[in-house]
């Protein structure tokens, strides 16, 4: 994201291009996680059982919720603001910016 944001100083447009790059990604890595866990909430142990629902709730919040609707509405609600960097940190890491 920071990539594309450098290339064309386009917040918009740098947004747009990480979901689309990431948002396969997320999808698939999330449904296989929600796989194995919906298997352990089939369990009949009740710790093992409470413990697969309780990921499985978990990782189809983080995967859908946060990170292909919450993080990309912040980001493109906080514009040019989302590049910013601190002060200390431009000390610590330098300047981040590719171009």
């Amino acid at each position: 994201m920071r990539e594309e944001f450098d290339s064309n100083h386009d917040h918009v447009a740098a947004v747009r291009a990480a979901v689309r790059q990431t948002g396969r990604v997320i999808t698939g890595a999330a449904l296989m996680m929600v796989a194995v866990f919906a298997a352990f909430a089939t369990s009949d142990l009740a710790i093992v059982s409470q413990l697969g629902t309780g990921l499985t709730v978990a990782i189809l919040l983080d995967a859908t919720v946060i990170r292909l609707v919450l993080l990309p509405a912040l980001l493109l609600w906080m514009g040019e603001r989302s590049w910013w960097l601190p002060a200390p940190l431009v000390r610590v890491f330098g300047d981040l910016r590719l171009t």
